[in-house]
């Protein structure tokens, strides 16, 4: 069984790749993925969401602001910065809140403040 930590790890590397089976693997199968308003149930549905982020950007790095760990919940922030594919510039800042259950997401929860968020 894998450590919230680990996941989150696994799940920040996985999301930056685009590696859709790996970002998968890591929701449980009754797992969920909250992007704003936009509700991504189940492993299938939370990873195409994921990867249609990052594909949206040319180029892209992710900045660790802080990280908390409790148990099988956590809080982490972080800036996305990049370029789109015509040149617009990105910036934004991201909270998530994630539940993981048996080593696997159960929930996470992304919230944002973007004045250029990829769209």
């Amino acid at each position: 069984m894998s450590t919230t930590e680990e996941v989150l790890d696994a799940l920040s590397a996985a999301s930056r790749a685009g590696d859709r089976e790996a970002i998968r693997a890591l929701f449980a199968a009754d797992g969920a993925f909250w992007s704003g308003t936009e509700l991504h149930q189940g492993p299938d549905a939370a990873a195409d969401a994921l990867v249609a982020t990052f594909r949206l950007l040319a180029t892209a790095a992710v900045e660790r602001v802080r990280r908390f760990v409790q148990g099988e919940e956590a809080y982490a922030e972080f800036v996305l910065t990049g370029t789109t594919h015509d040149g617009q510039d990105v910036r934004a800042h991201y909270c998530d809140y994630v539940h993981v259950r048996d080593g696997k997401i159960l929930l996470k929860s992304t919230f944002h403040k973007a004045p250029t968020a990829p769209r």
